[in-house]
């Protein structure tokens, strides 16, 4: 009998441990970053148990911006852990980092006993180790919003782990899969991964397996049909990144840029970046020599790897599972707003992992050395997503020409009092991109602060010209309405605040007021008790509340 200590168990929690310890740092965040503060902290939905069903039937960023959101996906899973993150342990952002390590720590767990089916204890273990650290995790990881990537995995290694058992009962590796589903697009590969397997692996045709392979299908299918059930449209990416541009420039922008920023950063842990907004990266074009390099290399690998597969030769399974999850996100299937992330990277670095493991299998020394320069990586990276202001100046340490980097700055210094900094970040943002609606708000809002009303005014006419779809300009353009005395203007633009949001509590509490001030009484409380159901914990609750339960007077 194998000594517990040695068990595959006890290795696991081991190799867990060494996972949440190694992206422990995040649980000092002093705040939300970039998309968090929309998904997650500002998120209204995430505020109270009867907005739970809202919350679930609606999509990912439609809760968080509204109807007039550019990017659709469905994603009830991701956002049903987030709700139960915050009913749980709290708004603060260290119970949100906290869900993320453990999942992580989760992942590598499962990846662990799910590669030493397959593998030579040492690689599976060394694969499972460099997963842990690696450093192009840490965006996954230590941005809350990369939840996304980690708890999908997790349920795609569960259901894998499930269905490549013998006698299996498959019904529970498919429930994990559909789970997978409602986390992240990037799932609707796994069932050609599979498949893919079972060639490979198994060498005969077992009926169960086909019927396995059937409910796979009907389950993906069935998820397709609901996201167009709720979101109108199967998926959409939002603003297309390469607008405009050949499909052969496309796929050789790309291909350079899986290269240069994403496999050479990967397995040397330097080089890294948070933000490749435009414009950043230059689009290649027939003249980049570089660039076609790439693209010959790319098509190789992937003729190699699919030759390979059809042979029945196990290590091509490696550049299928690094292909198969970047293939959406290639801009040869669907149009993004991002020509990447390194996010992206959390299931294809599977690949590296393994592969880097089994060459150094028998070079303990080696692989300890590179394992330990990943973790302290990692550990040197994680402070810039400690907080908004850290994120910022991180971002633009890397890509100065990025206008939400900028954005994203000037607001910081705004909460700082920093107001002529903060407004120096933000007309920088406006001269890198004359079209970042954010960089319009931000100004008038800063504007609308100093008293400034005329210059919050073009600056808020400008936000909400160029993205119509933005309630909190809406909002901030009524009440720029009410200080020039046009209450029925201001009436207009809160109506339009809540038309796209519904469920924008800003919106009910200003048009709370203008009802009350009408002498509209029973319309006030109305919006009112929508503003207390939607902030519970505003400054101004126990106020309103007492306007809600007694007679309400003008």
């Amino acid at each position: 009998m194998i000594p517990a200590r040695k068990s595959p168990a006890w290795r696991a929690s081991c190799l867990a441990a060494l996972a949440a310890a190694a992206f422990s740092p995040s649980l000092c965040a002093r705040g939300f970053i970039r998309d968090d503060w929309y998904i997650i902290a500002e998120n209204a939905l995430l505020r109270g148990w009867r907005l739970l069903p809202r919350l679930l039937s609606m999509g990912y960023w439609e809760g968080a911006l509204g109807a007039a959101a550019p990017v659709q996906e469905y994603r009830p899973v991701l956002m049903l852990s987030y709700f139960l993150n915050r009913a749980l342990l709290g708004a603060a952002p260290w119970g949100f980092h906290l869900v993320n390590a453990l999942f992580h720590a989760g992942v590598v767990a499962a990846l662990y006993l799910a590669l030493r089916r397959r593998l030579e204890e040492p690689a599976a273990l060394g694969a499972a180790v460099l997963f842990a650290v690696l450093p192009v995790h840490v965006e996954a990881v230590s941005y809350l919003a990369g939840r996304s990537e980690i708890l999908a995995l997790l349920f795609l290694l569960l259901s894998w782990f499930e269905l490549e058992k013998e006698n299996s009962f498959w019904r529970g590796g498919l429930l994990w899969y559909v789970l997978a589903l409602l986390t992240k697009e990037v799932a609707v590969v796994f069932p050609f991964f599979l498949a893919a397997s079972d060639w490979v692996w198994r060498r005969g045709r077992d009926c169960r397996r086909v019927r396995l392979h059937g409910a796979l299908w009907v389950a993906t299918i069935a998820a397709v049909a609901l996201r167009f059930v709720v979101l109108g449209r199967p998926f959409h990416g939002g603003f297309d990144y390469f607008e405009g541009a050949e499909a052969l420039n496309r796929a050789l922008s790309v291909a350079r840029f899986w290269t240069l920023h994403y496999v050479l950063p990967m397995a040397a842990g330097v080089g890294l970046q948070a933000d490749f907004s435009r414009p950043l990266i230059p689009d290649s074009g027939p003249g980049d020599l570089v660039a076609w390099a790439c693209l010959l290399g790319w098509i190789a690998l992937a003729v190699a790897t699919v030759e390979g597969i059809r042979r029945r030769r196990p290590e091509a399974l490696l550049g299928l599972i690094f292909f198969l999850p970047l293939l959406p996100t290639s801009h040869l299937v669907i149009r993004l707003d991002t020509i990447g992330a390194e996010r992206f990277l959390y299931i294809p670095s599977i690949s590296f992992c393994v592969a880097a493991a089994w060459a150094l299998r028998r070079r303990l020394i080696l692989a300890g050395l590179l394992a330990a320069l990943y973790a302290g990586q990692s550990l040197a990276r994680q402070p810039a997503w400690l907080s908004d202001r850290s994120y910022a100046e991180a971002a633009l340490r890397g890509n100065p020409v990025s206008a939400g980097a900028w954005s994203a700055l000037g607001v910081c210094l705004a909460r700082e009092g920093r107001a002529a900094e903060a407004e120096e970040a933000l007309r920088r943002a406006v001269s890198v991109n004359p079209r970042h609606p954010a960089a319009y708000f931000n100004l008038g809002l800063l504007y609308y602060k100093q008293g400034r009303l005329g210059e919050a005014d073009r600056m808020v006419g400008a936000a909400t010209n160029g993205n119509s779809g933005d309630a909190d300009a809406w909002s901030l353009r009524g009440l720029l309405a009410e200080r020039r005395g046009a209450a029925g203007e201001a009436l207009k633009a809160y109506a339009r605040a809540l038309e796209l949001r519904p469920w924008d509590a800003v919106a009910h509490f200003n048009l709370g007021r203008l009802a009350l001030a009408s002498g509209r009484r029973d319309l006030a409380a109305t919006h009112f008790r929508e503003y207390l159901a939607l902030a519970p914990d505003a400054e101004d609750a126990a106020r309103i509340r007492k306007l809600v339960e007694a007679p309400l007077n003008p």
